[in-house]
């Protein structure tokens, strides 16, 4: 869990669920289902993943903060990016909710 990550948004969406992670792995709860999963993991591994599948049909806001090795892969248009190095304000601007 990226903790700083989850921590800036806590402090932003003090309701949300935020999974904040480098990339998608075993230690997740899949009955979990977050507002908001932002991840470092390759594009081709999201796509293929039923747990990212499963979270977007739930309504959960997907982010990259990795998109710059993303290249020759189409996103769904659903999905929003933030390039690193990325600020806090970065982040909740890409969520794209209001406090």
């Amino acid at each position: 869990m990226r903790i700083d990550i989850a921590e800036a948004l806590a402090v932003a969406f003090s309701e949300a669920q935020v999974l904040a992670m480098a990339r998608l792995d075993g230690t997740i709860d899949a009955l979990m289902i977050p507002d908001v999963v932002i991840l470092d993991t390759p594009l081709g591994e999201m796509k293929t993943s039923a747990l990212i599948n499963a979270w977007t049909q739930a309504g959960a806001q997907i982010i990259l903060t990795d998109s710059v090795n993303q290249s020759g892969l189409e996103r769904p248009q659903a999905w929003r990016t933030v390039d690193r190095p990325f600020t806090d304000q970065m982040l909740i601007d890409a969520i794209g909710w209001s406090d």
